[in-house]
């Protein structure tokens, strides 16, 4: 009975080594959140409109450049805050935007500050970050002009 009381201590004390060896391993893997830390400034996008907004626009879709989308920039920073700056085409005057973040996955939820979301709603965009490059795909509500914005920054 001892030998077989021997096997299974061993058999017991590899498993949890492993296992420790393992999670440990695991503190080391960046996530994305780790990504997306920074200064990030604003590019070009693709807007898709809704059947009723596109019959008045005479297109369903817009690309538009960084010099359409006007001048903006995002820092998220570690502990969960961002600053939003934007200043709209053909205006000077610059507008700062303060909110949260988080990411799981690939799925980025923000929430603005109540100067600017008085319900307090949160988004939620997927996000791509490859190299210096992030690609953001929002999907909007039922009943809004736009129904879907895919939208590229670069990191500063």
């Amino acid at each position: 009975m001892k030998p077989k009381s021997l096997i299974l201590r061993l058999f017991l004390f590899r498993t949890l080594f492993l296992l420790a060896c393992i999670f440990s391993s695991m503190a080391f893997i960046p996530c994305n959140a780790q990504e997306i830390v920074g200064k990030w400034k604003g590019g070009s996008a693709k807007i898709y409109y809704s059947a009723e907004y596109a019959k008045e626009k005479g297109k369903s879709m817009e690309e538009m450049t960084a010099a359409e989308m006007g001048n903006y920039e995002f820092e998220f920073k570690s502990d969960h805050r961002f600053i939003e700056t934007l200043t709209p085409p053909g205006d000077s005057k610059l507008v700062t935007m303060n909110g949260t973040w988080n990411l799981t996955g690939n799925d980025l939820q923000l929430t603005l500050e109540p100067k600017f979301n008085p319900l307090n709603k949160t988004t939620s965009e997927t996000v791509s970050i490859s190299g210096n490059t992030m690609v953001n795909t929002s999907i909007l509500p039922a009943g809004s002009r736009i129904t879907k914005m895919i939208s590229t920054s670069t990191k500063m």
